[in-house]
C-alpha cells in the first residue's frame, strides 16, 4: 500500500465533504458538530491557504484520497501543534491510519522542526489510543467534559510525544 501526503485540492471537496458529515468520524475525532453544506465546505478550503497555524494534508492512496491528517494550532516559538487523523471508513483496519500518522509525524519533526506532538481522543476511541501508543505518544491526562459527544458531555484522552529538537535547551538541562 503506497500512501502518499499532499495538499488539499478543490477537487477533494466533496470527498472531505462526506468526511466532515459523517457522525461516526465527527463523533471520534472531535470534528463539526452542525450540519455541513458545499458552501461550508468550500469555505473551510478556502480559509486552508490563509492559515499559517495549521497544515492539513489528504492521505493519498494511488490517487484516490482515503483520509486527512493535519496539525492545528501550531506554535512556532514553542514548535508544538496538535495532531489529528481522520480515515476514510472504508479504508480503516488496513494499517492506512498507521502510515499516514506515521508520515505526518515525520513531517511535523523533520521538515517543520516541531518538537512536541499532542492528540486529542475521546474516551472510549481505544482504537486510537493504541495508534498513539504504538507511534510513541505517552498519555497525559484527560480532560473531563470536553466535548459534546452523542448528546452527553464526554471525556477526552491527551496524549503527547516529545521529540527535543537539535540546539535547543531544556530548562532541567542547563547548567
Amino acid at each position: 500500500m503506497q500512501l502518499c501526503l499532499r495538499s488539499v485540492c478543490q477537487d477533494d471537496l466533496v470527498q472531505t465533504l462526506k468526511w466532515h458529515s459523517d457522525q461516526e468520524l465527527s463523533r471520534l475525532t472531535g470534528g463539526r458538530r452542525l450540519p455541513i453544506t458545499e458552501v461550508d465546505e468550500l469555505a473551510w478550503y478556502s480559509g486552508l491557504s490563509h492559515c499559517r497555524d495549521q497544515a492539513i494534508l489528504i492521505v493519498d492512496q494511488g490517487g484516490e484520497a482515503v483520509g486527512l491528517v493535519g496539525l492545528y494550532d501550531i506554535d512556532w516559538v514553542a514548535r508544538t501543534a496538535r495532531s489529528g487523523l481522520m480515515v476514510d471508513p472504508q479504508h480503516q483496519d488496513a494499517g492506512v491510519g498507521t502510515q499516514a500518522y506515521s508520515m505526518l509525524i515525520d513531517y511535523a519533526e523533520n521538515s517543520l522542526g516541531l518538537r512536541r506532538l499532542w492528540a486529542m481522543i475521546v474516551v472510549g476511541n481505544e482504537a486510537s489510543l493504541r495508534l498513539h501508543d504504538r507511534l510513541g505518544f505517552e498519555r497525559e491526562g484527560v480532560l473531563r467534559q470536553h466535548w459534546f459527544v452523542d448528546g452527553a458531555l464526554a471525556d477526552v484522552n491527551v496524549v503527547g510525544r516529545c521529540t527535543p529538537a537539535a540546539g535547543v535547551v531544556r530548562q532541567q538541562d542547563a547548567p
